[in-house]
């Protein structure tokens, strides 16, 4: 995959990201805002009507009405808060996925460079203890990675095999 495609695909994740966290936010205050105002409605019949709320047979208590310019305050706080909380997971993602590149590395993990018989671009020795695994290779050039084995065939000491490295570092 291209440079250009892995700038635009790691865009896109974190906006795709964003857009789904605040879609969800202001679905959930629409809804608690909707039940608060059915709430307040049949508390305002049920007193208007002399319904007692049926516990100690008291008349259901009086809900304050908002007035429309409060009604109108009470949406423009809540729009503050999710720009604020928009803004606070917005910005850290986006700076991320603006000062990030991420890059597709194959190691071959074998004893002889000679015996890996597939394009690569490092060669890491047998996996064995107090040799460096590919974590600790990725550990040198990576932010972050993820590694998937691609393949891998019979020779030598410890056989060859061939992993892909999903590298995500900073852009130089």
């Amino acid at each position: 995959m291209s440079a250009f495609l892995q700038y635009v695909q790691a865009n896109l994740t974190a906006l795709q990201a964003i857009f789904g966290w605040l879609t969800t936010c202001i679905g959930g205050l629409y809804v608690l805002y909707k039940f608060w105002l059915e709430r307040r409605e049949k508390g305002l019949q049920a007193n208007a009507s002399g319904e007692t709320n049926g516990k100690d047979e008291q008349p259901a208590r009086s809900v304050k009405k908002l007035e429309p310019v409060q009604q109108s305050r009470m949406v423009l706080l809540i729009g503050a808060a999710l720009i604020v909380a928009g803004l606070a997971i917005a910005v850290p993602v986006t700076y991320d996925a603006l000062t990030t590149v991420t890059v597709e590395y194959k190691v071959c993990i074998g004893e002889y460079e000679g015996g890996c018989t597939f394009a690569h671009d490092d060669r890491i020795y047998c996996i064995l203890p107090g040799f460096p695994t590919v974590d600790d290779w990725a550990k040198k050039r990576c932010l972050r990675w993820s590694t998937a084995t691609i393949g891998s065939h019979d020779g030598n000491k410890c056989g060859y095999t061939n992993v892909a490295v999903s590298c995500t570092k900073r852009k130089p």
